[in-house]
């Protein structure tokens, strides 16, 4: 490909590299995580230790290196605090992309390196978050380099400084995110694959590879070659000069030091707070750690590992246990589907990188073997074993594998395949300048880019917040522009790819928005609509028999009309039925709106509107009592709603719970908020003083108790209450029901009834 690498193009392409990040952190505005990370760096360097939740949520790695380099900086915001923290961040990303480089040359020559390097710094996704405070490229960063320091250590198995220097790395990986654990795995199977390749290539037969697997692990040192056999290499890998030490007793002495060396890091990182305590002084969130600190034996073991990373693992294992808002073309889920990182990946990548790792799959692919292992150990489990799909953004620990498996080609001799590798890295190339500054929001060509990406995914792929300080400018030039629409109507919108997929919010919202073309973009994660009243009378000229068609055009020319035509022609479809009501509202006609509010209450029993509807009405005619009936309800609708899943509402299913286990505290909790819909105020005060007694650390039980307080009257309790409550509800040894607050939206993901706080 090239026959000589000129000394330059390494830092030059690390130098344009780090100054496309800090043009891109200049412009874009904090992400939706950035604000809290920023915050923890600030807590931790404080001195304030691991007491609230945030501190904990993720490891304190990347907290203190932008917490305590900018502790004494004189900012004028938070925003230019962020700015200089992206700065700091990016440095590690850098450091990647040398070694991305270094292994790549070391494994396939020096064009191969610069190849791995070009695709690291020009690939859109690596960009994207390396201008970011979040801990993703820091441990991509640790992953990789734990590999690398791994693979090296087995070269010379026994040399302790290789070694210790691969349990330092694992300790940093820890501390830089959760997934660093994902390093295990790795190393057991790197060295379990360098023991089969060593002793295959003696054994030409597994029969007689048993029997010197056998031989090695009884003996715990040198292995004999077979007499005759001469002494092979393996020239296409490394030629490991003491293969004989791999042997699987060596492989674990050394996969021991590697684990006290980490967590000592581990431990250090964290000044050994709460080290070395049992399972069961713990009080868990998640059902998986609940339920290892239950196992006699287990539970009672001192663990050495810090009580904070326990917190923090045990909150984020119970949001996957939860499962989070996710979309994926056009379909919305809680639980995530198995190939959405399958999906993610196909059409995140620029498509020349893709077609290079599809032909690198032929080419050289047995002495690439080791490559294999770690993407495996970094995909698997987040396609088998997990319900949270919160973004592509989790793979990126892979990439450096993948941009030096590709980067083989470049051995390829052959002109015509040179040629049409020269075309694929312009094209990667262009498809990375063409994408500058909105790196977060790329998507290939396989759905039409970056323009037709809010079809298919959401979140921190697209639409991560990145896009406020655009949005700000334009809405002072545009104010007549509205912002993020609710109800169809018209003008020009402004409304981000979140809220028009409604991935946080239960009810779908937006349906109507959908139907229109955008006429413009903020970034490719704000979305500008013009739609005139003509553009509705267009789309029910076209569907005529459509109810959908018939209810949007009802609403916009105020007709009645049109709204009864659509409940004529789907009865089921209840926001007609609401607004034929509210017609006759407007037309005084009471009693006929009552009506028709209360046959929607028959169908739907909790529909938070209809409530509404009928609390006003009655409050407009004077009975003031049934209208304070009538709002209460609608309370409890608003509740009810705000659930993703479905809660039993009854009585005798948790009287049945409670007696098959009388310390079962969200029993006497739900127990207590069916107590509340009945207006029993005493029974239901009863059962939540009940549940919070058997969970003291619950802290959504304590605000129910408030909240009854507050009803009953008792002021100075509910006061008194309020505020534990909110002392201890950020607290890392407190328990609360997951729960999203998505602008106005909320979404509860847990069967645990919880009364608003007012």
């Amino acid at each position: 490909m090239l026959k000589k690498i000129p000394y330059f193009l390494v830092p030059l392409l690390l130098l344009i590299f780090y100054l496309r990040i800090v043009s891109t952190a200049k412009i874009k505005s904090d992400t939706y995580d950035e604000m809290k990370c920023l915050k923890a760096g600030q807590y931790l360097s404080a001195g304030s230790g691991w007491v609230v939740e945030a501190s904990v949520f993720h490891p304190p790695l990347s907290y203190y290196l932008h917490g305590y380099l900018l502790k004494d900086g004189n900012f004028k915001n938070d925003d230019e605090r962020i700015y200089y923290a992206r700065l700091i961040m990016a440095v590690f990303s850098v450091i990647l992309g040398f070694f991305i480089f270094r292994y790549a040359k070391e494994r396939f020559g020096e064009t191969a390196g610069l190849l791995a390097l070009f695709l690291f710094t020009f690939c859109p996704n690596i960009i994207a978050y390396s201008g970011l405070i979040v801990q993703d490229m820091l441990v991509t960063l640790f992953i990789f380099l734990g590999f690398y320091s791994y693979e090296k250590s087995l070269e010379k198995i026994k040399d302790v400084k290789k070694s210790l220097l691969a349990g330092l790395i694992f300790g940093l990986a820890l501390l830089s995110k959760f997934t660093g654990v994902f390093l295990i795995p790795i190393y057991i199977f790197l060295g379990l694959r360098e023991v089969i390749r060593i002793h295959l290539k003696w054994d030409m037969d597994l029969k007689r590879f048993f029997t010197t697997f056998r031989m090695t692990s009884k003996k715990g040192g040198h292995s004999e070659r077979p007499k005759g056999e001469k002494n092979l290499k393996n020239k296409n890998y490394n030629d490991y000069t003491l293969q004989n030490d791999v042997t699987v007793t060596n492989l674990i002495k050394q996969l021991i030091i590697i684990c006290i060396i980490g967590l000592f890091v581990l431990n250090l990182g964290y000044k050994f707070t709460g080290s070395f305590k049992p399972l069961n002084s713990f009080s868990f969130e998640s059902g998986f750690f609940d339920k290892l600190s239950k196992i006699p034996g287990l539970s009672s073991i001192p663990l050495p590992v810090p009580a904070p990373f326990i917190y923090g693992f045990d909150i984020q294992k119970h949001i996957t246990e939860a499962g989070h808002p996710t979309f994926l073309m056009g379909q919305r889920s809680l639980k995530g589907w198995w190939y959405y990182f399958i999906i993610a990946f196909l059409i995140k990548v620029p498509i020349p990188f893709l077609i290079l790792l599809f032909i690198s799959i032929f080419y050289g692919y047995k002495r690439k073997a080791n490559l294999i292992i770690p993407f495996a150990c970094l995909t698997l489990p987040f396609i088998l074993f997990t319900n949270s799909n919160p973004g592509a953004r989790y793979l990126l620990p892979i990439f450096p594998f993948l941009f030096i498996y590709a980067s083989d080609l470049s051995n390829i001799k052959k002109k015509l395949f040179n040629n049409i590798l020269w075309v694929l890295i312009i094209w990667f190339g262009l498809e990375s300048i063409m994408i500058h500054p909105n790196y977060l929001a790329y998507f290939n060509e396989f759905i039409g880019g970056p323009k037709n990406g809010y079809k298919y995914l959401a979140d921190s792929n697209i639409d991560w917040g990145q896009d406020r300080f655009s949005v700000i400018k334009f809405l002072k030039i545009n104010p007549e522009v509205k912002l993020n629409p609710i109800e169809p109507s018209t003008g020009r919108f402004l409304i981000n790819a979140n809220n028009l997929n409604d991935v946080f919010a239960i009810e779908e919202k937006h349906k109507w928005l959908k139907l229109f073309k955008p006429v413009g973009n903020i970034g490719y994660s704000w979305l500008l609509y013009d739609i005139k009243s003509d553009d509705y009378k267009k789309l029910l000229a076209g569907n005529p028999q459509d109810y959908y068609m018939n209810y949007l055009y009802g609403l916009i020319a105020d007709d009645i009309k049109y709204l009864k035509e659509s409940v004529k022609l789907n009865p089921k479809f209840i926001p007609s039925r609401l607004e034929v009501g509210r017609f006759l509202m407007k037309e005084r006609k009471n009693s006929d709106a009552v009506s028709a509010f209360q046959e929607i209450i028959k169908e739907k029993p909790y529909n938070s509107d209809a409530y509404k509807y009928l609390s006003e009405i009655n409050s407009k005619i004077g009975n003031l009592k049934l209208a304070r009936e009538y709002e209460k309800k609608y309370k409890i609708a608003k509740i009810l709603g705000s659930y993703v899943i479905q809660v039993s509402t009854d009585e005798n299913y948790y009287k049945k719970e409670i007696e098959k286990d009388p310390k079962n505290a969200k029993a006497y909790n739900n127990l207590g908020f069916i107590y509340w819909m009945g207006d029993d105020l005493n029974n239901a005060l009863y059962n939540f003083k009940k549940a919070s007694e058997l969970n003291p650390n619950y802290v959504d039980y304590i605000g129910n108790i408030a909240a009854i307080y507050k009803e009953k009257g008792m002021l100075k309790e509910n006061q008194e209450l309020k505020n534990e409550y909110l002392q201890k509800y950020n607290l890392i040894k407190s328990a609360r029901v997951s729960q999203m607050q998505y602008g106005e939206d909320k979404m509860i993901l847990e069967d645990v009834f919880v009364l608003p706080l007012e």
